[in-house]
């Protein structure tokens, strides 16, 4: 049997799905058939990521809100809820530069 490799976005998904469960680690970690070594293993490593490599979570949802000049308009909702809306034509410095500011 391969061996399964197992990245950040994983280890993300695993720890948001311990804490929704509201089971205490080992619970969970006897559910999912996962070794309690592995999870705290990143648990840890999440710890030790600097805030500007974290992973967050993204959906697209198509809208037909347009802009008086017709083109697009695509929307970032941060987890704070704070929103930011920019014209699709934005050019990606401006919304670099944006998108850092929150």
């Amino acid at each position: 049997m391969m061996k399964e490799r197992r990245t950040l976005e994983w280890a993300l998904a695993l720890i948001d799905r311990q804490k929704l469960s509201e089971m205490n680690v080992q619970e969970f970690c006897r559910r999912e058939q996962l070794n309690l070594a592995t999870y705290y293993y990143w648990h840890q490593r999440l710890r030790k990521t600097p805030e500007t490599n974290k992973i967050l979570p993204v959906s697209i949802q198509k809208t037909d809100q347009t802009l008086v000049t017709g083109k697009g308009l695509f929307e970032i909702t941060y987890p704070n809820g704070v929103r930011l809306s920019i014209p699709s034509g934005c050019e990606p410095g401006i919304i670099r530069q944006l998108v850092t500011i929150f």
